[in-house]
C-alpha cells in the first residue's frame, strides 16, 4: 500500500508555510487589502497545497511505473470528484469565516464572490483529475497515477485520494456491478472505485482472480 501520504502532506504543508511566511510578505499586493489577503490565502490552500501534493505523488508513482509490466488502465469513478468538491467547499468555508468576522473592510458580496470563484477553480482542478488520473494494472502492482489535484489529509478514508502503489496482497476482494468496480483494501483501509470498459469486464475479472483477489457477492460487502 502507498506509504507516503503523511510525507506528501508534510511537504505540501511546509511549502505553504514557507510561501505564507517568506514569500507573501514580500508582495505589496497581498497585504494591500483584506480582500487580496483572503484571495491569496484561498489560492494557497485550494491551489498550491494540492498542486504540491500532486507533483510529489506523480514523482513517486512514476518511479514505480514500468511500461514493460503494463496490462491495462481504467478510469476513476466520478464520485471521487464530487467528494473532493465537497471537502474543498468545507475548507473554503472554514477559511472564509474568520476573515469575514475579523474584517470590517470585507463586504458579504465580496466574500461570496471570492468563495464561489475558488470553488469554481477547485471544480476545474477536480475535472482535470477525473480526466488525467487512472488505475493502472501492472503485472506485479496496481498503480493509481496521474495529475491528481485533490486535497489530501492522511486522516481517514474519505480525505485520502487513494493515488499510490498497491500490491495485490493489499486487497481483500472486489465487487462488480455493471461496469463499476470496487476494490476493497485490507484492514478496512477503504476501497477504490473505478469504471470498466464494457468490453473488458470479463477480462478484468479474470485478471484479478488470477492474482488471488476474491470476487465478492453482494451479501459479502458488509464484511468489507
Amino acid at each position: 500500500m502507498f506509504k507516503h501520504r503523511s510525507f506528501i502532506s508534510i511537504i505540501a504543508f511546509m511549502a505553504c508555510i514557507t510561501i505564507f511566511s517568506f514569500v507573501m510578505p514580500l508582495s505589496d499586493f497581498v497585504f494591500a487589502s483584506d480582500l487580496n489577503l483572503l484571495n491569496s490565502t484561498l489560492a494557497l490552500i485550494v491551489v498550491i497545497f494540492p498542486a504540491v501534493e500532486a507533483l510529489v505523488r506523480y514523482y513517486l508513482t512514476s518511479k514505480s511505473y514500468d511500461p514493460g509490466k503494463f496490462f491495462f488502465s481504467i478510469e476513476m469513478n466520478e464520485k471521487y470528484i464530487r467528494q473532493g468538491l465537497y471537502y474543498a467547499l468545507l475548507i473554503i468555508v472554514i477559511l472564509v469565516i474568520p476573515f469575514a468576522r475579523g474584517s470590517v473592510f470585507l463586504t458579504i458580496p465580496q466574500v461570496i464572490i471570492s468563495s464561489l470563484f475558488w470553488l469554481a477553480v477547485s471544480a476545474g482542478m477536480l475535472f482535470i483529475t477525473q480526466k488525467k488520473t487512472k488505475v493502472h494494472f501492472m503485472s506485479d502492482v496496481i498503480i493509481i497515477k496521474g495529475v491528481d489535484l485533490r486535497l489530501e489529509f492522511p486522516m481517514n478514508d474519505p480525505i485520502r485520494t487513494n493515488s499510490g502503489i498497491y500490491s495485490f496482497r493489499d486487497f481483500t476482494g472486489f465487487y462488480i456491478e455493471g461496469t463499476k468496480i470496487q476494490m476493497f483494501l485490507k484492514d478496512k483501509q477503504g476501497h477504490i472505485k473505478a469504471v470498466l470498459p464494457e468490453d473488458k469486464v470479463q477480462h478484468i475479472i479474470a485478471f484479478l482472480v488470477s492474482k488471488e483477489i476474491k470476487k465478492l457477492q453482494i451479501h459479502e460487502l458488509g464484511e468489507h
